[in-house]
């Protein structure tokens, strides 16, 4: 299964397909191109087309630049209608804000995804199953959110600052670096 872009996006085996904000499309090209030179000048600012949805990546970006980042991307987004702005940790994000799509988020695609399989399942899910979700991101929370309710497993992958005083988060554990995941999913595929 596939769900990219906060899960605007999702597409596995027998034909499932979920796509949400299409209408949103031609704005969040819009404003792709728009901020690709607005920010080209910039150094260390990127624009990310994840088709569905965008991030612009300020983290390389020298401190006295990123208030003009985040101007640029406002506006831009105030300019177009059918498209919200987040800041996750050193980006920001823009998706569609549309019905049915403004309250859709990363735990809504979680939900979406553990019914479709579900259903899938002829039996229903074994008493066993245990969602796992891994995030470094503010933009995570709500699917550690869902993941919490189903009494699932959610690490926060925080760097190693974060990890002796993580964020306030709802994972339930943290990871200090890829390093750390990688070795969790392994551990995983072992069982």
């Amino acid at each position: 299964v596939y769900a990219g872009s906060h899960g605007h996006d999702i597409a596995g085996p027998k034909g499932l397909r979920h796509r949400t904000g299409e209408s949103a499309l031609p704005a969040l090209a819009a404003v792709r191109d728009a901020l690709r030179a607005r920010l080209a000048s910039i150094p260390g600012a990127t624009v990310e087309d994840n088709q569905f949805s965008m991030s612009v990546h300020w983290r390389n970006t020298p401190a006295e630049y990123r208030a003009a980042v985040e101007h640029a991307t406002r506006e831009e987004v105030q300019w177009h209608t059918g498209l919200k702005y987040t800041q996750g940790k050193c980006v920001y994000e823009i998706r569609p804000d549309l019905p049915g799509a403004a309250m859709w988020n990363k735990g809504e695609a979680v939900r979406f995804l553990l019914d479709f399989l579900q259903q899938e399942d002829e039996g229903g899910f074994d008493e066993q199953v245990v969602p796992i979700y891994i995030g470094d991101d503010t933009t995570d929370e709500d699917a550690f959110a869902v993941i919490g309710e189903l009494g699932g497993l959610s690490f926060l992958v925080a760097s190693a600052d974060e990890t002796e005083r993580p964020r306030e988060t709802l994972g339930t554990h943290t990871l200090a670096d890829c390093d750390e995941v990688e070795a969790l999913l392994r551990a995983l595929v072992s069982m």
